[in-house]
């Protein structure tokens, strides 16, 4: 396979932020240590001195994305440029999952159905050898009984299997929880709140759109509406 390598555009970034950008921003800041508000007067001149802080934030953010622009247009090219071929993988590593975790479970199936079956063998001959132990208890056959009991303790069932392994394989279990009746879980939660309570989340964004669309005139168990105020300007 050979592999092609184009010219990578020079692309200059400045990453100055010059003297007119630094004075204007040294010059707000002059001005706003400077502010009192304790009169009208000084509220208007205030509100413009603010109003002049929008502006030239504004304008020095602009400025921050005309110089990264081409730099965001290098990396989505070179993004699109390998992207189709990452994709590729995803889908072959995700088949490839696929087929190994099928045969995985397969195998894990049959053996559990080789163990249940031995231990149910297991189980059937410690029932028989603790009869026969029995019977000869009834006979005074200490020595009889003693070898039946020794053969039922013996007839154990086997443990599980160990899964199928392969070099370099790690297979990993992740737990997750589904809700399948949100009802039962609220009561649950209203039962016995101090081992369940912090199960349940309030859908903070629902709650504030309905305090937006009432104005806060609006009354749900549990939740208060609270008004924030904030100043911002008009340009």
């Amino acid at each position: 396979m050979t592999d092609h390598v184009s010219t990578v555009e020079t692309i200059p970034v400045n990453f100055a932020i010059g003297e007119a950008i630094e004075g204007a921003v040294a010059k707000r800041e002059a001005w706003a240590a400077a502010l009192v508000v304790t009169n009208d007067a000084q509220l208007t001149d205030a509100a413009q001195g603010l109003r002049d802080i929008t502006t030239t934030a504004k304008k020095i953010e602009a400025a921050r994305v005309n110089r990264k622009a081409p730099l965001l247009e290098a990396t989505r090219r070179l993004d699109g440029t390998f992207k189709p071929v990452l994709d590729r993988l995803k889908i072959i590593e995700r088949d490839t999952k696929q087929k190994i975790s099928q045969y995985q479970a397969a195998v894990a199936a049959a053996k559990a159905e080789e163990a249940r079956a031995k231990r149910e063998a297991a189980e059937a001959e410690q029932a028989r050898q603790r009869a026969i132990a029995e019977e000869a208890r009834k006979r005074n056959d200490i020595e009889a009984a003693a070898n039946a009991t020794f053969a039922a303790e013996m007839s154990v069932p086997p443990p599980m299997p160990a899964p199928t392994k392969a070099p370099g394989l790690v297979e990993t279990s992740r737990w997750s929880a589904e809700v399948t009746d949100l009802s039962l879980l609220i009561v649950a939660c209203a039962n016995d709140p101090e081992r369940y309570l912090d199960l349940l989340l309030p859908n903070m964004p629902a709650l504030n759109r309905l305090a937006v669309s009432h104005h806060g005139a609006v009354q749900v168990p549990g939740v208060k509406m609270v008004e924030t105020k904030s100043v911002s300007v008009r340009s």
